[in-house]
């Protein structure tokens, strides 16, 4: 079941993946789910359409192109960029749309787990985890993010061994 949140909700600085995309345009999807699509400008595609949805706790940035009626592409799950795992992540997704993972135009076959863990050191040396992320770059920027707050933490990025 699709509940929609605000798309502030969506942190921005965990950046994406694009999980998989269903067969229907925006007005189909809107009309099936009952969603309302923000209209946002994007340099170099026009207005897409955003909405922010929560599946079993897990947050979904749902994607349209410009034109409302258009299957080409469909609308597209995006999963934050510490999404636990893809295949919970296209189950969650599948189950809320009553589909099978086979009825998808596409799904993410590259990621499966993150592989980036963003720690903080105390001072007595004991790390602690505060999340993954599918990309070191962006790691590193949450790293730099949460640095720059002026906490006496020692914040590091570790590749999952």
């Amino acid at each position: 079941m699709f509940k929609q949140v605000p798309n502030e909700r969506w942190n921005r600085h965990y950046d994406f993946i694009d999980l998989c995309e269903v067969n229907l345009s925006v007005l189909e999807f809107s009309s099936m789910f009952h969603i309302s699509f923000e209209k946002v400008p994007e340099d170099g595609l026009g207005v897409c359409h955003y909405a922010c949805v929560d599946l079993s706790n897990q947050l979904f940035l749902v994607f349209g192109v410009p034109d409302e009626n258009s299957r080409s592409p469909g609308v597209i799950f995006r999963a934050p960029g510490n999404l636990n795992s893809v295949s919970e992540g296209l189950a969650s997704v599948c189950a809320a749309m009553e589909i099978a993972q086979c009825d998808l135009n596409w799904s993410q076959d590259y990621f499966e787990k993150p592989e980036w863990i963003l720690v903080r050191q105390g001072d007595d040396g004991n790390e602690v985890e505060i999340t993954r992320f599918y990309k070191k770059v962006v790691a590193e920027n949450n790293m730099k993010l949460l640095g720059a707050r002026g906490h006496k933490q020692y914040y590091n990025v570790k590749k999952l061994r």
